[in-house]
C-alpha cells in the first residue's frame, strides 16, 4: 500500500513545487534564498 499511496503523493508534491516555482519566476520580488 505504501507504493500505491507514494505515487500520487510524489506527483502532488511535484505539481505543487512546479506551481510555486512558476509563480516565483513570474514575479521574483522576494527570493527565499
Amino acid at each position: 500500500m505504501a507504493g500505491r499511496a507514494g505515487v500520487p503523493l510524489l506527483r502532488h508534491r511535484l505539481v505543487l513545487i512546479a506551481h510555486l516555482r512558476r509563480r516565483y519566476a513570474e514575479q521574483p520580488t522576494t527570493a527565499p534564498r
